[in-house]
């Protein structure tokens, strides 16, 4: 067999590749249009793809051909603007960061009505999280979704590994006020956030991440299970209710809020959500409520037990919202406040209550989910499936593994009750 068939066994065999995968044609014509029009060089592109000169050239062709692109008289890709304009970095406002570059105002627009026409809750704190990558890198948006080392989400990846390196020696350049102190030194937790911000600015814009790759791009929480432990005496709870009394006031929103948390195992946004008309005080005593956890796309009945202390003080709370619509405030404008503001709250509270677990400030609030399980699953002798029906998980197994870990205690405690010997 000679060399030229070889070779033109080769080039067949690559045309309908790209990163290394099939692909269809009009696929492979997509993204090359794409890396054109970034003002990708073609000694890049053909690192990147994996394709001839020849081919790349000839895809382009049929692009000028579709009105994809257009090209200078010289045969050069004419850019946008935007991209010309891009190739400097320089740090402005947020509004300006928006406006400058259309990759970024397209994904401000589909967080603001991404949650049934409206926005949610943290599309302003993802915003910050993708121009902070931004500032400490000096790097333009479309970089992040530009292909490098023959990979589609190459420049993605690239950018988060430079970015580890900037939180690990301190130089990170915050887009806001609030995040220039970081809520703990817990790195991976920190970057956690920030990956998951980065593949969804990635994915709103067509570049498509693999769910379950591994390295510095994964989905993956880090330390699955990592927080099992976290829990709290009843006498810290306790200590904890008082002193949002001693600060904000008996029956306070903030002490209500706290209560609530802790006892109904509820997610920090589902819990702000809670409407006042889907509250009942039962005969026995109990009060239970409906709420809605967006993560699980279900409706799940939340119980207040009548022999908790604290009950009362959610009774009393909830009397002055007679009448009102929303139970932890009086517009929506006022919950996103609330949204914003409790971290910081019950972060002072947990000080002041001498908590040292890392979790209480790294979640704030998510941590008295973990409360809450340890709470019910004492109640109830560890009965792990009747706790992930009253907290809201729909799998047993996660409720196992990243909440429900008996204590030492409660392992001695059992095995000396049942005479378990040798």
């Amino acid at each position: 067999m000679s060399s030229t068939t070889i070779s033109k066994q080769k080039e067949g065999k690559s045309r309908n590749r790209i990163y290394g995968k099939k692909k269809l044609h009009d696929e492979i014509l997509k993204e090359i249009v794409k890396l054109a029009l970034q003002g990708t060089k073609m000694q890049e592109m053909v690192k990147i793809t994996g394709k001839g000169r020849t081919q790349i050239w000839s895809y382009l062709d049929e692009a000028a051909k579709l009105g994809l692109i257009q090209k200078t008289s010289t045969g050069r890709i004419k850019l946008a603007q935007q991209i010309k304009d891009s190739k400097v970095y320089e740090i402005v406002d947020k509004d300006r960061f928006v406006k400058k570059y259309k990759a970024v105002a397209d994904w401000v627009v589909d967080m603001q009505t991404r949650k049934g026409g409206k926005p949610i809750v943290v599309w302003s704190s993802n915003l910050n999280k993708l121009k902070t990558v931004c500032d400490t890198l000096n790097l333009n948006p479309y970089d992040l979704l530009s292909a490098k080392n023959g990979k589609q989400h190459g420049g993605a990846e690239s950018a988060l590994r430079d970015f580890a390196h900037a939180m690990q020696t301190g130089q990170i350049k915050y887009a806001s006020t609030k995040g220039s102190k970081p809520a703990s030194d817990d790195i991976s937790t920190r970057f956690f956030n920030y990956v998951m911000v980065i593949r969804n600015f990635c994915a709103v814009n067509g570049v498509s991440i693999p769910p379950k790759i591994n390295g510095v791009l994964s989905g993956k929480k880090q330390g699955y299970a990592k927080y099992s432990h976290v829990k709290l005496s009843f006498e810290k709870i306790d200590e904890c209710v008082k002193l949002l009394g001693e600060k904000y006031g008996y029956a306070s929103k903030e002490q209500a809020l706290f209560v609530f948390y802790y006892l109904t195992c509820a997610r920090k946004q589902a819990g702000l959500d809670v409407k006042v008309h889907t509250i009942t005080i039962h005969e026995s005593g109990w009060i239970t409520c409906r709420v809605n956890e967006s993560k699980t796309n279900d409706t799940w009945t939340k119980y207040i037990p009548n022999d908790n202390p604290h009950q009362q003080i959610f009774l009393d709370y909830l009397k002055k919202k007679e009448g009102c619509k929303y139970l932890f405030g009086d517009s929506v404008e006022e919950l996103n406040k609330t949204y914003d503001l409790l971290p910081s709250i019950f972060e002072e509270i947990y000080r002041l209550a001498g908590i040292k677990e890392e979790y209480f400030y790294i979640m704030q609030v998510h941590a008295l989910r973990h409360v809450g399980a340890h709470y019910w699953l004492n109640r109830t002798n560890y009965n792990h499936v009747i706790v992930s029906r009253i907290g809201g998980w729909k799998s047993v197994q996660t409720l196992i593994d990243c909440y429900g870990q008996p204590g030492e205690d409660y392992i001695i405690n059992f095995l000396t009750d049942n005479h378990v010997h040798n």
